[in-house]
């Protein structure tokens, strides 16, 4: 099965579309009946020849991407149970035909979460929307790139970015709204390479497992809900130590425009080998950020005019 390869109809709710409890017990619901009921049914035999293996494939592509979406999102007892997904998945882990296909092991290991601790998450994560006005949007907002604050009070005014102690500030299921990015923080594991972030979550450099990363957070879902849905990241850069710091500004917070999260990746902690997950963040193109290069935000001006 290839996740990658799932494809929704116009009037279909994607993965992309989940951004609150109501919307994933609606995604589930809708993937129960479209993909899992077809699937079992044999919905797929009303056809002949290359039809009918096109059309098992796609209902399979889609399994793959429910499932995939299912292990990398937080889960609750009002979508666990609001969208009978225990049932769900143990029709798909008890179906014979569907087992070739690593349906099974992956509806098991799903259904083994229901009896862990905030389903295997390292924290509780509210999946309610986040009130309008209080910071809980993307995008630009009414901050230009290049923006610049003296302290962390006045950034969290701005609604730039609304934690004073968290570097990543997102909602766990619709994705990250901004990060704050320090020089030589988080035990070295983030690497600023300016155009491009190797970002990592609260907890990767105290991970000593060398199987598995560590349990999700809130910080964790959020950016992998920004790599699935694709929406923009405010960046911003905070001064850090004086020595290598080629990016970040020399003293307060910069706005460096918006970036999109394009990979996460399990890496090997340098010391001792343990997983942590690292993601990967890219500048978006002029055009996005108001014509502001990050040469510009550094510089504070831009140096030549764009329409």
């Amino acid at each position: 099965m290839f996740a990658s390869r799932a494809k929704y109809l116009p009037n279909e709710r994607s993965p992309a579309t989940i951004e609150d409890s109501e919307s994933f017990v609606a995604f589930i619901v809708q993937e129960r009946a479209n993909v899992i009921v077809r699937l079992r049914t044999r919905a797929y035999e009303a056809f002949d020849g290359e039809a009918k293996d096109q059309a098992l494939m796609r209902l399979l592509d889609r399994l793959a991407k429910f499932l995939n979406v299912l292990e990398e999102a937080p889960m609750t007892n009002r979508v666990f149970h609001g969208s009978n997904l225990a049932q769900i998945l143990s029709d798909v882990a008890n179906d014979p035909s569907l087992s070739p296909h690593g349906c099974k092991a992956a509806a098991e290991e799903l259904l083994a979460r229901a009896s862990q601790t905030n389903y295997g998450a390292a924290e509780r994560c509210s999946l309610d929307k986040p009130k309008l006005g209080t910071g809980g949007e993307y995008g630009h907002g009414n901050h230009t790139p290049g923006d610049r604050w003296p302290k962390n009070s006045d950034v969290v005014s701005a609604k730039i970015h609304r934690l004073t102690q968290q570097g990543i500030d997102g909602h766990a299921l619709s994705g990250t709204y901004s990060i704050v990015v320090k020089h030589q923080s988080s035990g070295g594991l983030n690497e600023d390479k300016g155009l491009v972030i190797e970002y990592s979550t609260v907890g990767s450099e105290k991970a000593s497992d060398d199987a598995k990363v560590p349990a999700p957070n809130r910080a964790t879902f959020s950016l992998r809900a920004s790599l699935l849905n694709k929406r923009p990241v405010r960046v911003l850069r905070k001064a850090g130590a004086k020595k290598g710091d080629r990016w970040g500004p020399k003293s307060g917070y910069r706005y460096d425009g918006l970036f999109k999260v394009t990979k996460a990746t399990e890496m090997p902690r340098p010391n001792n080998n343990a997983l942590y997950e690292s993601f990967t963040l890219e500048r978006l193109p002029l055009e996005d950020n108001m014509g502001w290069s990050l040469q510009d935000c550094i510089d504070g001006q831009r140096r030549f005019a764009r329409e």
